[in-house]
């Protein structure tokens, strides 16, 4: 369970989580709002959160460890399809891309992040040398991410700069709220 749910399932409000875990309000309201991670934390902000809602410490930081694995794999995918565009070149690349049904594999397994980065990336691709959209994913291209994805570590990025992202991002790829900005520079 995530923090955030955590506290809304004990329906807890920053201002008694801080009095009652003697932890700063700057500092519940940092990690409820996502500006600062539970990762980040020292052991005894950890340690007087897990008392508080009766949990271990390793409990308190599951989700978070696996909300960063994901991201982390994410971003590893990202880099190694960058790299591969770089080594093969865009066209070959391209047909590579759509030749491969890996597209259509991961919208299957339900791995949109992945799913819709290749179809952003084969949309982007297409249209800087003119060459048709693939009609194979018209349906996904119906779809988004529900919460943007940023490049990179996104957990260090302020408002402003995921705004700035936002507006730098390459069309294709802000269509499914992936905020790309540049695929050749990994």
């Amino acid at each position: 369970m995530s923090f955030k749910s955590l506290v809304r399932s004990q329906k807890m409000s920053g201002y008694r989580l801080s009095k009652e875990s003697g932890i700063p309000q700057t500092t519940v309201t940092d990690l409820l709002s996502r500006k600062a991670s539970l990762l980040k934390c020292n052991a005894e902000t950890l340690y007087k959160l897990s008392k508080v809602f009766g949990v271990s410490m390793e409990e308190l930081l599951e989700s978070e460890i696996k909300k960063k694995s994901k991201a982390d794999s994410f971003e590893d995918f990202r880099k190694e399809e960058c790299r591969h565009l770089k080594t093969k070149g865009d066209v070959p690349y391209l047909i590579e891309l759509l030749e491969s049904g890996r597209i259509q594999k991961l919208y299957k397994a339900h791995d949109y992040p992945t799913c819709y980065y290749l179809v952003a990336m084969a949309d982007y691709l297409s249209s800087l040398h003119n060459v048709p959209l693939c009609k194979d994913y018209h349906d996904i291209r119906t779809k988004k991410l529900l919460m943007p994805l940023f490049p990179g570590n996104p957990g260090t990025l302020d408002e402003k700069k995921k705004s700035l992202l936002m507006g730098k991002a390459l069309p294709e790829f802000a269509h499914f709220n992936l905020f790309e900005t540049d695929v050749r520079k990994i």
